[in-house]
């Protein structure tokens, strides 16, 4: 009998043990292993988008920028204020920057591709009232954080995103 209450108490001895450390250790051990730390092959990858997922990611860039700083950037350095915050953790290091490179011009230093608004600088997008107006489009100005009016500067042909996430062609 008193075998059979010890092997019962060594038992549940151990259940609480386990319960306890997953308790203290379980949040740690399920954050790394959100973020791959477990995981084999988990290689991080070279960036390959196209001209319209490149905007997306922008336009996302940029109301992110403006979520937290209360304003878009101003124009002379939109694209400097917002490559942080193009980051991703599954892209090799360096790669997120690629976003703001017109696929064409990978690889041409110097060669971006892309310009912002002018008429959105510095305002917050309750500031615009028309949420069809074209935040980034496909440029002929090729220079970092290129920027102006899109009826000037866009690209013949060329691709805008709006406002409101609208692919213009």
């Amino acid at each position: 009998m008193r075998k059979k209450w010890l092997k019962r108490g060594i038992g549940g001895l151990l259940l609480v043990a386990i319960l306890v450390a997953g308790v203290f250790f379980g949040p740690l051990v399920y954050g790394l292993w959100q973020k791959g730390f477990f995981s084999q092959g988990a290689a991080k990858k070279q960036y390959e988008g196209t001209s319209i997922d490149n905007l997306k990611y922008m336009r996302t860039a940029l109301l992110g920028y403006e979520d937290s700083e209360g304003q878009f950037p101003i124009a002379g350095g939109w694209m400097d204020a917002i490559k942080n915050r193009l980051n991703t953790d599954d892209l090799k290091k360096g790669e997120s920057f690629k976003k703001l490179v017109y696929p064409e011009y990978e690889g041409q230093d110097g060669k971006y591709g892309y310009a912002f608004n002018d008429a959105i600088s510095g305002k917050y997008h309750g500031d615009v009232k028309d949420p069809k107006t074209p935040m980034v489009f496909e440029s002929t100005a090729t220079e970092l954080n290129a920027h102006g009016d899109p009826a000037k500067l866009r690209r013949h042909g060329g691709l805008a995103i709006t406002m409101n996430g609208e692919i213009l062609h």
